[in-house]
């Protein structure tokens, strides 16, 4: 079917289901993940290792931890922006 099309219009074609592809695989991750998360689940939102996410909280992710609750929690927003204050 995109032998009917030109160049360009299979270029932008393209382009576009790029694009709507990224959108919904991140609705996906957005409903699949609580806005609060265990150390497990962080790790998998991540896409790493928990031994590579405890290389995360050495770097300065923080946890939330609320007193007489024995587990840290992490925020969807924290690692999001702890990501992007790490990018190149």
């Amino acid at each position: 079917m995109l032998e009917m099309l030109n160049d360009k219009a299979q270029s932008a074609l393209i382009e576009e289901l790029t694009e709507i592809m990224k959108q919904q695989s991140e609705l996906v991750i957005e409903a699949k993940f609580n806005p609060y998360m265990t150390q497990k689940d962080a790790a998998k939102y991540c896409g790493v290792c928990t031994d590579t996410f405890n290389v995360f909280k050495r770097a300065g992710l923080k946890p939330i931890v609320i007193p007489g609750y024995s587990r840290p929690m992490y925020s969807k927003r924290s690692i999001d922006e702890f990501m992007e204050s790490h990018q190149l």
